[in-house]
């Protein structure tokens, strides 16, 4: 019933502009005499529907999506960049919001938000609202929910929701105190719980202190003194928010997966970094993305997040091209040859200099994040409570900046493949490798080395090289060198025709 009455506000005051222009349309509903009644009315429409399944099934019967769709719809269209968290407009934004990511985890409304597109685009347009952080936690946790669904997934990425989302990540604080990187909530990390949210089962109670689960972020202030630690929060949803959307987290919150989100992610944040949006805890990532490293599976600086941020910001002005982000190359890695998710020119790098960890350019923020983090002893996940989130965050980016493949096994086998393709299939005998491009033939010994190195380093992969496809590259290799003298050419040459066979 209480769901219904605020349905109800809201169409009084939806309904009242239909003879008027969108300007006096605007003013109206936020006159003095009608502001208070919408600001009640939105208000309760959250709380009761975020509290109760039932109520929420009594605000989709009543018809309160599209009555919600409407008010957001004319407030987005009036609301600034820099609207203050307390402005009337921004409070009603805000509500609207934490209803909709409420009704968001439902099925059935799901299924009813799906034809409502121009929704979307009001949702998604509101993670910019850099001074009304509440605002923006709705929004980027109704697309969490939102994501659950395929045709939602599809309808956001067509609306823009990359292009709003991704500059969030780069808004996290590496330098952010342990008590504040305590506080920060994981919504989609963990185990599932129960939580009093739209759908949640009849009966359950609400504990004292608010909500419970992930919908626990919706009962935050609408002014945060601490701003950095904000920005850091919306940083954590956005990050569960896109790997949602590209279906990349594990059970038990398991999306559609979705192709077109995850080429756009690889080209976009380089398909290491992107990998490791899978991951439970987002935080490592986050310090990779906003400090600067090179290492044989990341390159990551700041000219790339400048470079990046340029390309989103014509993104959000001029609308979003998901076929343009998916072909987006960053002009940093130019050259860059990337083998098995290696790259080449810094893992031989790393092998000559024989300091494949010490020499990782990583900047002092990246090194002191994880230990900040790891200082308290667990951080909110929306209702679960994870112990030593700090020390996985730490061992994850030591990994990382180890300068060795997390996998020396596939690497091995991506780097035969690599020079197979080139040697063997494409060239057939040794007489054609001087056929060869310049650039390639460059890359070609690139490989070579780097399988050496990692020959050298990891005796037991030689077991891999143990086929005849797996040393016809090799014997490929050789087979120039030995053209200068004719018996030696004509063995190598046989060596490689066999092996090919």
């Amino acid at each position: 019933d209480a769901a219904g009455s605020a349905a109800t506000g809201a169409d009084v005051t939806g309904s009242s502009s239909s003879s008027t222009a969108a300007g006096a349309a605007g003013s109206h509903f936020l006159s003095a005499e009608r502001v208070g009644q919408v600001l009640a009315a939105i208000e309760l429409c959250w709380l009761t529907c975020v509290a109760s399944g039932r109520n929420a099934e009594e605000l989709m019967r009543s018809g309160g999506l599209p009555l919600l769709a409407g008010l957001l719809s004319r407030c987005v269209g009036i609301l600034s960049l820099d609207v203050a968290p307390t402005a009337p407009e921004a409070v009603i934004v805000t509500h609207t919001l934490r209803t909709l990511a409420g009704l968001a985890a439902v099925e059935a409304a799901r299924s009813e938000m799906a034809k409502q597109r121009q929704l979307l685009a009001d949702i998604v347009k509101c993670c910019e609202l850099p001074r009304a952080p509440a605002a923006v936690d709705a929004a980027v946790l109704a697309i969490c929910h939102m994501a659950a669904s395929a045709p939602l997934q599809q309808l956001l990425l067509e609306v823009g929701a990359l292009p709003y989302l991704i500059p969030l990540l780069l808004e996290y604080d590496v330098t952010l105190s342990p008590e504040a990187s305590i506080r920060l909530q994981l919504p989609f990390s963990g185990p599932a719980v129960g939580s009093h949210c739209a759908g949640a089962a009849a009966g359950q109670s609400q504990q004292a202190g608010g909500l419970e689960g992930g919908f626990k972020l919706l009962d935050s202030a609408l002014v945060r003194p601490n701003m950095q630690e904000a920005r850091s929060q919306h940083a954590l949803l956005a990050a569960q928010a896109l790997a949602r959307l590209a279906g990349l987290l594990r059970e038990p919150h398991r999306t559609p997966a979705n192709a077109a989100a995850a080429s756009a992610l690889s080209a976009l944040l380089t398909q290491s970094l992107a990998a490791r949006l899978a991951e439970p805890d987002p935080r490592p990532l986050l310090v990779c993305l906003n400090s600067s490293m090179e290492t044989a599976q990341v390159i990551w600086n700041s000219s790339m997040r400048e470079e990046l941020s340029k390309v989103l910001a014509g993104q959000r002005s001029h609308g979003s091209d998901l076929s343009a982000l998916q072909a987006f190359t960053f002009s940093s890695l130019a050259g860059e040859l990337q083998v098995g998710g290696v790259f080449v020119r810094v893992f031989n790098q790393r092998g000559r200099s024989g300091a494949n960890a010490s020499n990782a350019t990583v900047t002092a923020a990246t090194a002191a994040a994880p230990t900040a983090a790891g200082t308290g002893p667990s951080y909110a996940t929306g209702g679960v409570t994870q112990a030593a989130a700090g020390a996985a965050a730490g061992s994850a980016t030591a990994a990382t900046t180890a300068g060795q493949p997390q996998d020396p096994a596939g690497f091995c086998k991506a780097l035969v493949r690599y020079l197979y393709d080139r040697l063997v299939e494409r060239c057939y005998r040794g007489a054609e490798l001087h056929l060869l491009p310049q650039a390639e033939a460059g890359n070609v010994l690139e490989v070579a080395q780097a399988l050496h190195g990692l020959l050298e380093a990891e005796p037991r992969l030689l077991g891999l090289l143990s086929s005849k496809s797996a040393v016809a590259p090799l014997v490929a290799c050789i087979t120039p060198a030995a053209a200068a003298y004719p018996p030696l050419y004509e063995a190598a040459a046989a060596a490689t025709a066999a092996a090919a066979a």
